[in-house]
C-alpha cells in the first residue's frame, strides 16, 4: 500500500513529531509481513496501542474458529512466547484466571449450554476495533474522522445482545449487501474489511472488518447516536427500485 504523507495523528490530532502506525496491526501477521497501509501517528499513541494489539491477537488466535486458519496458525508460536515472558506475568495470570466454563450461544442468541472458555474484556477489543477504523477512514479518506463523530463497534457473534429491530437492520440492510462487495484483503486469510458510507458528509460510515477468515467485528463511525442514525438512514439503505438496483439480503 502507498504510504500517505506525515502530518498531525489521526488519532489525537496532535502535532508532536509522528512516527507511521501500520493498520491492521502488524503483528497479526507471520513474516514476511503483507505491503500494510500506514497512517501517521504520534509516539504516544503509538505505544499506548501495543498492549491492546497484544491482547487483541491472543483472543483472536484462542477462539475455535481460528484453529485451522493458516494464518491464525502461523502467529500461534509468538503469541505462546509472549505469554511465557516474566514481563508479562501479570497478563497472563490475569488471562487464565478469566479462562473456564462459560455459556455458549448461537449467534442469533440461542443457548447452546457451557463449553471451556474465557471471558473478554471488551473495552480492550473497543479500543482496538476503534483504533483500526480510524486508521482506515483516514487511509481511504485521507483525512481524520471529524471532531464530534463517535467510533461504535460490535462482535458479530454479539449482535444477539442488541434490540431485534437493529439486530435486522445490521445483518439485512448492511451486512449481507457489505459482504456480497469486493473487501480489502491483507495478508490472504488474516484480515479484510468493508465499507460503506452512509451519507453525503462521507463521514458517516459503517466498517465491517474479519480476521483469521471466521471472527466479524461491525464498527460505526456517526455524527450522533448510531442507533438513531440506522433509523433515519433505513430508507437509503434499502433503496427502492425506481432509484437503483436494491441489493438482495
Amino acid at each position: 500500500m502507498n504510504k500517505l504523507r506525515p502530518t498531525k495523528c489521526v488519532y489525537c490530532g496532535s502535532s508532536a513529531k509522528s512516527t507511521r502506525d501500520h493498520v491492521p496491526p502488524k503483528l497479526l501477521f507471520a513474516p514476511p509481513l503483507p505491503n500494510l497501509c500506514t497512517v501517521p501517528s504520534c509516539s504516544d499513541c503509538n505505544k499506548s496501542f501495543q498492549k491492546d494489539d497484544e491482547y487483541l491477537r491472543l483472543i483472536l488466535t484462542m477462539r475455535k474458529e481460528s484453529f485451522d486458519n493458516l494464518g491464525a496458525k502461523a502467529v500461534l508460536p509468538s503469541v505462546l512466547r509472549s505469554l511465557q515472558r516474566p514481563r508479562q506475568a501479570r497478563f497472563t495470570s490475569s488471562f487464565f484466571r478469566q479462562c473456564g466454563q462459560i455459556e455458549m450461544r448461537s449467534r442469533g442468541g440461542l443457548y447452546l449450554g457451557n463449553s471451556p472458555g474465557y471471558t473478554v474484556k471488551w473495552s480492550r477489543i473497543e479500543r482496538a476495533m476503534a483504533r483500526i477504523t480510524r486508521g482506515l477512514f483516514y487511509y481511504e479518506q485521507k483525512k481524520p474522522i471529524p471532531k464530534g463523530h463517535q467510533v461504535v463497534s460490535w462482535a458479530e457473534d454479539n449482535l444477539y445482545l442488541l434490540s431485534n429491530n437493529l439486530q435486522t437492520q445490521l445483518k439485512q440492510k448492511l451486512v449481507l449487501p457489505l459482504i456480497k462487495e469486493t473487501p480489502t484483503v491483507f495478508g490472504e486469510s488474516v484480515f479484510r474489511y468493508w465499507f460503506k458510507f452512509l451519507s453525503e458528509t462521507e463521514s458517516n460510515s459503517v466498517w465491517l472488518f474479519e480476521f483469521y477468515g471466521r471472527t466479524r467485528f461491525i464498527a460505526f463511525v456517526a455524527d450522533r447516536d448510531p442507533n438513531r442514525l440506522l433509523e433515519r438512514l433505513g430508507d437509503k439503505l434499502n433503496p427502492s427500485t425506481d432509484k437503483e438496483k436494491p441489493t438482495p439480503a
